[in-house]
């Protein structure tokens, strides 16, 4: 996913929705307008709707395939995608894991009444700390002489725990848009159905 392409639907997007909200207020104002200082105040109405539906336009016009590798892509999108890429198997047994474990520090406000118990357990809930890890899973593959890498959404588990999944699938897919091969995605589903 280019850093273009992402910021340009930024942009549309805040423009589709100020063009919206412009709209909106315009319609409101000029429908209940009494003055005497506009003589043609459904004027306003009217461009109030015209911007109402720049912005739904606009909105409408946003390049979907550009967030392709991410968890808020919807089914229907989703599927689409996968008709549409080229399907790679992979091997799990060659991908490499990249993890980052942290200490999440929790605030009063996260304690709740089982915590007493867990005063006796070697976790460090003493103090309120927990740990967490999150994980990618790394593939990378030749195309055209270069090594493309493909990473996968964040997995909330542990290297060990992520390795023991992999181990127990073998294999997962990779759909990779046809046109641009940066535009991926990593197919980690069997690791909801292990959860």
């Amino acid at each position: 996913m280019s850093t273009n392409s992402y910021l340009t639907n930024k942009l549309k997007v805040c423009s589709a929705f100020l063009l919206i909200a412009l709209g909106l207020v315009m319609i409101v104002f000029f429908w209940t307008y009494s003055g005497s200082f506009l003589t043609y105040p459904w004027i306003g109405v009217f461009a109030g709707i015209a911007f109402l539906i720049g912005g739904f336009r606009l909105l409408n016009s946003i390049d979907d395939s550009v967030v392709t590798n991410s968890k808020v892509m919807t089914n229907r999108h989703l599927s689409s995608f996968k008709e549409n890429a080229v399907k790679v198997k992979v091997n799990l047994d060659e991908c490499e894991i990249l993890t980052n474990n942290y200490v999440k520090e929790n605030s009063p406000s996260d304690y709740n009444s089982v915590s007493i118990f867990d005063l006796f357990n070697s976790n460090d809930a003493s103090n309120g700390n927990q740990e967490l890890s999150q994980s990618v899973i790394v593939y990378k593959k030749e195309l055209n002489n270069a090594i493309i890498t493909y990473y996968s959404p964040v997995v909330y588990k542990d290297a060990s725990t992520l390795r023991f999944h992999m181990g127990s699938q073998k294999h997962t897919y990779i759909y990779i848009n046809k046109d641009n091969p940066e535009s991926y995605f990593f197919d980690i589903s069997f690791l909801e159905e292990d959860a």
